[in-house]
């Protein structure tokens, strides 16, 4: 496996398809919009790496990178290079805001002086071990002659009987390089001067007014959340359910859209016949002026990245799925409001922040009220502004 320090991903188990994972998503991302910004890539052998699992010369060479197909590279570390693929690895959890301390590795690569640590649970014992020779473990009279250069860790019964473990008969899958010796107390945190206090976070985007009143609103609008990103942009997302479904609606400033896409000016026309309340299942974009879909797939690649980036929404396999639609709330602020499905639970994707209910959530359906198609004619009148 990919020996990254534990801290950097949840489950060191899972690590070395995380990292497949992320090479696999940054390469599909590039073939679809041709944008190298916020990539990890090397060079070798004249070409540009974007993900090591597909050979060099073969980068570019299909619409889709694929893993098990001729062009696919089974082991990178090998193929590359421990080097490369470190830096390559680090590149890569940086990008999406991990600290990566341990070098990856293989842990046949680990040799002596090095600290190891035990991460599963079919071993008696646990902890960190310094790793050592073999031969180093013998006293110079009692060292036997078949006693190699081998790196092994050493493991004492109650007894105080040593047990010698080779590296090589470990499994890999149950380890991770330690990260440095743990401190016995930890340092308290230094007061911070006044210069050095962190200053509020100023958005250059308009915030969503979306709705969270109680026309509409049934025991399907599971919750909802606000917040602002670390690049600045708010947002406001909801969960809810359609029949075995659950569904997430995450809605920003369509200001956010770089200037290539195709979406990025905007709807055409605003025709005031195109303007109705908004709802799919969502009880924030209740209200809103439909002011059309996001059919450019480069856009929606682009929306889902940005999401995915910026920790809002976690896919967990390879396939991504998004429905994007531009609404203008109440304040004729033009909005993105992309529609992920989940799946019958949470095995294909979730949102990554914590939700809460809404105020006035209700047990059954109830019909529209006055209130919501006021607020969706008062989004029609701005829209025209």
């Amino acid at each position: 496996m990919c020996l990254l320090s534990k801290n950097a991903i949840k489950n060191p188990d899972t690590a070395e398809a995380q990292v497949e994972a992320w090479a696999w998503r940054q390469l599909d991302g590039l073939l679809h919009t041709g944008n190298y910004e916020g990539v990890a890539a090397f060079e070798a052998n004249g070409f540009t790496v974007v993900d090591p699992w597909v050979r060099e010369d073969a980068q570019f060479a299909e619409y889709w990178p694929d893993h098990q197909g001729d062009y696919a590279v089974d082991d990178p570390w090998e193929h590359y290079g421990e080097r490369v693929m470190t830096e390559y690895v680090r590149q890569l959890a940086r990008l999406r805001g991990i600290d990566v301390p341990g070098r990856c590795r293989k842990l046949s690569d680990v040799r002596a002086g090095e600290t190891i640590e035990y991460t599963g649970n079919s071993w008696s014992f646990g902890g960190s071990y310094d790793v050592v020779r073999e031969s180093d473990t013998y006293a110079d009279s009692a060292r036997p002659a078949w006693a190699g250069d081998a790196p092994v860790i050493v493991e004492f019964t109650n007894d105080d009987t040593p047990m010698f473990f080779k590296i090589a008969d470990l499994k890999e899958s149950e380890w991770a390089l330690a990260d440095g010796p743990i401190a016995a107390e930890a340092a308290p945190e230094p007061a911070l001067e006044e210069e050095e206090c962190e200053q509020p976070i100023v958005s250059e985007h308009p915030f969503p007014a979306c709705y969270h009143g109680p026309d509409g609103l049934t025991t399907d609008n599971v919750g909802y959340a606000q917040g602002i990103l670390s690049d600045g942009v708010p947002f406001e997302a909801e969960e809810w359910l359609l029949d075995d479904e659950v569904w997430a609606t995450v809605i920003l400033p369509a200001g956010i859209l770089p200037e290539r896409c195709t979406s990025a000016g905007g709807p055409a026309s605003q025709s005031r016949e195109e303007v109705a309340y908004s709802r799919r299942g969502s009880n924030l974009t209740l209200g809103m002026a439909i002011l059309g879909e996001v059919t450019d797939f480069d856009d929606i690649v682009w929306l889902v990245e940005y999401m995915e980036r910026m920790g809002l929404v976690e896919f967990f396999g390879r396939e991504r799925n998004a429905s994007v639609r531009m609404l203008a709330d109440v304040e004729g602020n033009v909005l993105l409001a992309a529609d992920i499905c989940f799946g019958t639970g949470y095995e294909e994707a979730e949102l990554r922040v914590e939700m809460r209910e809404f105020p006035c959530r209700k047990s059954s359906r109830v019909r529209v009220g006055c209130s919501v198609l006021q607020f969706a004619d008062y989004a029609n009148d701005k829209s025209k502004d």
